[in-house]
């Protein structure tokens, strides 16, 4: 660690970065700016700029273990990639602050500024309002999605342990 480290750099060009996320293994790497979703499937050697609908800075970011799925925040949408596309997901239209995922990418969870926490457990096909409606700022999820933590805006951290019901 610290000044005994080797840091690579990424081959993006400069960006206000909003989210980051990285695959265990380290080859699939996404980073979120305003201006674009930014994916390396080589561990930064190359990037791409990944094409979503929708309009906004891309908020946050989270991926699986194995970097097969990728769930991104941008604007007031929520956009998963399943290993070969982009698509939309049936989220509310919220302006997300913060996403998290389970290893293998069926648990994900969304939070917001002013609205409850946001969870889906079929991979972002359906999502369900779980807690109290707060200004959620950031949010974490254990490797097997039932163990939460989401961070309020100049307030408290809580947890569940059982993928959101009770807080």
């Amino acid at each position: 660690g610290g000044e005994n480290s080797t840091w690579t750099k990424l081959g993006a060009a400069n960006a206000s970065w909003n989210g980051l996320a990285i695959s265990t293994n380290g080859n699939v790497v996404v980073a979120a700016s305003a201006a674009a979703l930014t994916v390396s499937t080589d561990g930064g050697t190359t990037v791409t700029n990944a094409t979503t609908s929708g309009s906004g800075s891309y908020n946050a970011v989270a991926v699986s273990a194995n970097g097969s799925k990728v769930l991104a925040a941008r604007g007031t949408q929520l956009f998963g990639y399943n290993g070969s596309a982009w698509a939309a997901l049936s989220s509310p239209a919220l302006s997300w602050s913060s996403v998290a995922s389970s290893a293998n990418g069926t648990n994900l969870v969304a939070v917001a500024s002013g609205d409850k926490v946001h969870v889906s457990t079929n991979s972002g096909t359906t999502w369900t309002a779980v807690g109290a409606a707060r200004d959620w700022e950031a949010v974490t999820s254990s490797a097997d999605g039932m163990k939460l933590a989401g961070a309020v805006y100049n307030g408290l951290i809580y947890t569940t342990t059982d993928g959101g019901t009770n807080w």
